[in-house]
């Protein structure tokens, strides 16, 4: 018998966490006994709660990579092709399953706070993909109506992501930024700088509440989700998409472990990770300007009393059409590459080795003229 769920690009050297692996288990088990995964209502793309079939409790989201915003069987009515340009500018429909399970690799030491996620293939009835494609009838190479077991919806199998379901007491939205740590704040921000999430509100970042009884203490844990429009193919994303920028622990000191983290990124470490995904080139080197950026802010500025809120402000726009100062940076650095290529001292050299190089040097350039604050 053909198992319900199967784990799809798992490394032999990976291993699930202990709940991922109760989570899988459960789920198989859930599907095999016929247990229907439930269609989610929020979101413009389809999702799916996973449930339990002996507790009733959800155990994961499982998202259809093909009922993506601008995919073929999306059931909001936003149907398109898969590899056409989907909701937002620099992701393609079809692309945003790989996406939440990239955030989750890219999430190092879960500083940000990323449900564990696997990108996996289930199998189980769709009614409404019958509906948006009433042309391929509903059985496959069978017209009866009595014969029911070749129904091609109710055998096909959906590749996706899945991640484990996040319990939470309530959306950021329902409160203030005030009452969430420093720490929790700006891992978040600078996971969502570094991967240039261009959607980012405060309702995809979800808050567990830890109530102490005993010394009648309450405190809050963020956790983000909803990474599908992350690792875009370009640098645009405006200030009004990352609603953490207004938060007062923005113009704070970036604490400890988040400089820390950002200051020991493996940008060729997580290239990698990113390709055996099969993320594209594009998107790629965007993920590499970002960290790079952001590193060299952070090194060469440590001591300068850096913000978070500073390195951002420069990343994204401030509004939808003037490009970013790291735009600028970029598209200054492109120009002064290609000068240097054409002459004979830059042969052997790659355009990134050359790019890179002269772009570590303009962010210096850049800060010390921008800002008095940052003269080393």
């Amino acid at each position: 018998m053909m198992m319900p769920l199967k784990i799809l690009n798992f490394k032999p050297d990976e291993e699930l966490t202990q709940e991922m692996k109760k989570a899988v288990i459960s789920s198989s088990e859930a599907l095999l006994h016929g247990s229907i995964p439930q269609a989610i209502d929020e979101g413009m793309g389809g999702s799916y709660f996973v449930i339990d079939r002996n507790s009733g409790q959800k155990i994961a989201v499982f998202k259809p990579s093909d009922e993506e915003p601008c995919a073929p069987n999306n059931p909001k009515g936003l149907t398109g092709k898969i590899g056409e340009r989907g909701i937002k500018n620099g992701v393609r429909s079809g692309e945003q399953s790989i996406r939440e399970v990239a955030a989750y690799k890219l999430d190092h030491n879960h500083l940000a706070g990323v449900p564990p996620t696997l990108l996996v293939e289930l199998k189980f009835p769709r009614s409404h993909v019958q509906n948006i494609h009433p042309s391929l009838g509903k059985f496959n190479g069978n017209n009866s109506s009595n014969n029911n077991n070749n129904n091609m919806f109710e055998n096909e199998r959906i590749i996706g992501s899945f991640q484990l379901f996040a319990p939470s007491f309530c959306p950021s939205s329902d409160l203030s930024f005030s009452l969430f740590s420093l720490k929790d704040v700006q891992a978040i921000a600078a996971f969502d700088m570094r991967l240039i999430n261009q959607d980012r509100h405060d309702g995809n970042i979800l808050v567990r509440k830890n109530e102490d009884h005993e010394f009648n203490l309450v405190s809050y844990k963020l956790i983000p989700i909803d990474h599908g429009n992350c690792l875009p193919d370009n640098l645009n994303v405006s200030c009004f998409e990352w609603t953490w920028l207004t938060a007062p622990q923005l113009k704070n000191p970036i604490h400890s472990d988040v400089l820390n983290s950002i200051i020991n990124l493996n940008i060729e470490k997580d290239v990698e990770e990113l390709k055996q995904l099969g993320v594209r080139s594009e998107c790629i080197r965007t993920m590499q300007i970002s960290a790079t950026f952001m590193k060299e802010c952070c090194y060469l500025f440590k001591n300068k009393n850096i913000t978070l809120y500073d390195i951002a402000s420069m990343m994204c726009r401030s509004d939808f059409e003037t490009p970013s100062e790291l735009e600028k940076i970029v598209y200054k650095t492109n120009w002064m590459t290609l000068k240097e290529l054409l002459h004979v001292k830059a042969k052997g050299n790659t355009f990134d080795d050359v790019f890179f190089k002269k772009f570590k040097q303009q962010i210096r350039f850049y800060l010390e003229t921008k800002n008095p604050k940052f003269n080393l």
